[in-house]
């Protein structure tokens, strides 16, 4: 009797890790436009024009937003990426959720740099359909970086490129020629 008591319990301890593997969230790739066009350059982030990038997305599955990852180069200063919400006009709506900084020591200082990973922890839950704003800065200007733009053609259609950049008034702008920030977005899909 103790010996088939025994192999159930093993049996069953065998199937306890299978289980919580089968009901944890996984992180997965949700949205991505991992094309940069390198023949026209980077575009800046910070310098004299203070200028600052917005990647809208939209989600694609439920779940926490664990990290973004994006081409960015620093020569000096700090790269800061922040997630925020997004207004009825499809522009970043001011709002941040997360920041991220990351010293530009830590990142490649030439181009073309590799996608970089900006990590937010598991705290950003996003239901699918709904929008968010990366928005690229820096911490002090006129401290400056870079950042690949995707090719022409809208290569992302769920989502639109914008800057604010003097001496254009604050306020973001739509960057138009169809164009995207390469990036990737990664969730904690939920169970």
């Amino acid at each position: 009797m103790k010996r088939r008591t025994v192999g159930i319990v093993a049996l069953l301890v065998g199937f306890v890790p299978a289980l919580a593997l089968a009901t944890s969230p996984r992180r997965v790739l949700d949205q991505e436009q991992p094309n940069a066009d390198t023949g026209i350059g980077g575009l800046a982030i910070g310098g004299t024009s203070e200028q600052m990038l917005a990647q809208t997305v939209t989600v694609g599955r439920t779940g926490a937003l664990t990290e973004v990852r994006l081409p960015i180069a620093c020569s000096t200063g700090s790269a800061v990426v922040e997630i925020q919400g997004v207004d009825a006009s499809g522009k970043p709506d001011g709002v941040t959720l997360a920041t991220r900084r990351v010293p530009g020591s830590l990142l490649p200082s030439t181009f073309p740099p590799a996608f970089q990973t900006f990590r937010f922890g598991s705290k950003l839950f996003f239901k699918a359909g709904q929008r968010f704003a990366i928005v690229l800065r820096v911490n002090k200007l006129p401290k400056s970086c870079g950042v690949f733009q995707g090719p022409t053609g809208d290569p992302y259609a769920a989502g639109e490129l914008f800057y604010d950049a003097r001496p254009n008034p604050p306020g973001w702008l739509p960057a138009g020629g169809g164009r995207d920030l390469p990036f990737e977005t990664l969730m904690l899909e939920a169970p």
